[in-house]
């Protein structure tokens, strides 16, 4: 089944996981880090080298009948609320494309952080950024063959919108791991926002978001979101957990008493 997910570790891919790789800084979910040693030994880093950074267990979706929904709300009575169902096949007879891109995650060297003052999270050290060769379609290509309207990609519309990824699978903090970044950027070809399907040149593991994931150059790692179930665009950021309450950039007198 295309939702097929995993609500307990028993179906864990651990025969991908080369241990020697990586700092294990939490088995469930599983979160990894590599070691430094063997981080800085590629440019380009092989893909049982990559850190791996998990908010539930890993879903197991079989690529062939997999779909992810592709949604666009707009206030314009002709296209208000549309919803389209989009196969692999479908993304891979869109334009390919390839990039060079780091991946790092939101909480990369938090260990310096917690020297300084308590904080959340999975406590990382310097491991946990990866720099990979990502293909597949243009995310902006699977908007404009849903029909998107032209003036939503107008940098000068009135309501900025924002197009919102969630993932197939449990999240420990809400009911599912979803976040969002402008359309504006997505629309930009320059950006390069991919609807990625392969890794270093060959199909994405599970732990990296088999079978679709999101790739957004220059933007942290908590919004490139695997597993894709659907995308949506709106007008306003996405309401989850991860959006909303976590991976948040704060001013230094920020604490729990006045935010």
């Amino acid at each position: 089944m295309s939702t097929a997910t995993n609500s307990s570790y028993a179906d864990e891919p651990w025969a991908d996981r080369d241990l020697e790789n990586y700092v294990v800084r939490a088995k469930e979910p599983f979160n990894a880090e590599v070691k430094l040693d063997k981080l800085v030994e590629n440019f380009v880093t092989p893909t049982e080298r990559h850190f791996r950074r998990n908010h539930g267990p890993i879903p197991d979706i079989d690529g062939k009948s997999w779909s992810m929904t592709v949604e666009i709300n707009t206030q314009s009575p002709s296209t208000r609320r549309s919803a389209h169902t989009v196969m692999l096949a479908d993304l891979q007879r869109l334009k390919q494309f390839e990039v060079v891109a780091v991946l790092e995650c939101a909480g990369n060297r938090r260990d310096g952080l917690k020297a300084i003052k308590p904080v959340n999270g999975v406590i990382w050290g310097a491991g946990t950024a990866s720099n990979s060769q990502w293909s597949g379609c243009r995310l902006r290509d699977v908007l404009v063959t849903a029909g998107i309207p032209a003036n939503l990609c107008d940098p000068f519309y009135e309501t900025p919108h924002h197009v919102e990824f969630a993932a197939y699978g449990d999240a420990s903090d809400d009911v599912h791991y979803a976040s969002s970044i402008p359309l504006s950027w997505v629309m930009n070809p320059l950006n390069m926002v991919l609807v990625a399907t392969e890794m270093n040149g060959k199909p994405l593991l599970r732990d990296h978001g088999f079978p679709a994931r999101i790739v957004a150059p220059g933007i942290i790692g908590a919004r490139w979101v695997k597993w894709l179930k659907y995308v949506r665009v709106q007008d306003h950021e996405s309401d989850c957990f991860y959006q909303k309450r976590d991976y948040k950039i704060l001013p230094p007198m920020a604490n729990e008493s006045n935010c």
